[in-house]
């Protein structure tokens, strides 16, 4: 059986996503089907439903098994070009020696050398914070953009290099950042959904209810290779993050100009 998992927003979520699963199984000259909501075991890496699947066993068997996998194939390329992904193999146990973290010792042109055993942990990343810079008149005339934490600190810090939004914006240059004061996402789920997908560390504490830094928006597309970038929605292409000493400032909906004389 074919397991295929696809992600996409949910804004009655905690996290703001939701996991769709899609079965698809031959079953001799027969192709079922199983479909509905599901979830990640992170442990186990195991798919869950979090209710009974909807089924369909196609009515009428197909005149060869050979007819029958062709079906199954073009079920399963439809549901890869929806953006449904494979999903995620189940972690293997590790072995006694593994578990001791046990070395092999191999040999190589007549020297001893020290070969550690593969490991599965899961790669996360690294990078260099951005500049730090300081306010001056003309970042204080900036429009700025609203973001939920963690959302704006990733982006702050360079790793979201693309803002989801539903709708296009014609703006090009600097952006300021401010973070919202709305906490839904800084939730555990949310940490793991980031963490999992995207390997990138969160910190425990964030500003919230403040401008917090500066970014560019080079472009806004409706494609993008980028692994932030979602389906469906617009991608604000954004480059150079720097921080900026955090000031308090009420955000609000949309593009806006902070007016700093009223804070």
């Amino acid at each position: 059986m074919k397991t295929f998992v696809y992600m996409g927003p949910n804004k009655q979520n905690v996290s703001g996503m939701s996991y769709k699963i899609w079965k698809i199984a031959r079953v001799g000259r027969r192709v079922r089907t199983q479909w509905g909501p599901a979830t990640i075991d992170h442990s186990t890496r195991k798919v869950v439903p979090t209710r009974a699947l909807q089924e369909f066993l196609s009515p009428s068997a197909f005149p060869s098994e050979a007819a029958a996998r062709a079906d199954e194939v073009r079920r399963v390329k439809e549901k890869l070009s929806e953006g449904y992904k494979p999903a995620p193999r189940r972690r293997r146990k590790l072995n006694e020696a593994e578990k001791r973290g046990k070395k092999e010792v191999v040999t190589l042109k007549g020297s001893s050398r020290r070969k550690e055993p593969k490991r599965s942990s899961p790669v996360r990343t690294r990078k260099a914070p951005s500049p730090r810079v300081r306010w001056t008149p003309t970042l204080e005339k900036l429009p700025a953009l609203s973001l939920r934490q963690p959302w704006a600190w990733l982006v702050v810090n360079g790793y979201k290099n693309i803002e989801n939004r539903s709708w296009p914006t014609r703006h090009r240059g600097p952006l300021l950042i401010h973070a919202s004061a709305t906490m839904t996402d800084l939730q555990p789920e949310s940490f793991m959904v980031i963490q999992r997908e995207y390997g990138v560390r969160l910190p425990d504490s964030y500003h919230v209810g403040r401008i917090i830094g500066v970014v560019d928006v080079v472009d806004c597309v409706a494609t993008h290779s980028s692994k932030w970038k979602t389906r469906g929605s617009w991608g604000w292409v954004l480059k150079n993050p720097r921080q900026l000493p955090e000031r308090d400032y009420k955000g609000s909906v949309g593009i806006f100009y902070p007016d700093f004389r009223k804070v």
